[in-house]
């Protein structure tokens, strides 16, 4: 899989859904979480153009977006909550994903 600094992410792991679909975790991470970097990361993960650009990588969604950070205040928690994306610490999952992100088509 080829990226570049246009399609950087810090991880992604391919994972099997209950209902046996293949989704994408895609994971950002940062030392300190802030809540604007939070709802920065999952609209960039909502754009078309991004997503586009992740498919080209061999990344075709549907996504599961993850941040993570070693420090994450509890506003991190409500941003990543009201976003629909994980928030993930070192004292594990604080906030699970509620949304797939779609294929782009």
């Amino acid at each position: 899989m080829t990226m570049n600094h246009e399609t950087e992410v810090d991880a992604v792991i391919p994972v099997q859904a209950p209902d046996q679909r293949i989704l994408w975790a895609v994971v950002e991470a940062k030392a300190r979480q802030s809540p604007r970097a939070i709802q920065a990361w999952a609209n960039r993960m909502r754009s078309e153009g991004f997503r586009k650009r992740l498919a080209e990588a061999g990344i075709t969604g549907p996504c599961l977006v993850y941040t993570y950070g070693i420090h994450a205040d509890p506003s991190c928690e409500v941003m990543a909550e009201q976003m629909g994306i994980a928030l993930v610490t070192g004292r594990g999952e604080r906030a699970p994903p509620t949304e797939e992100i779609p294929a782009v088509s």
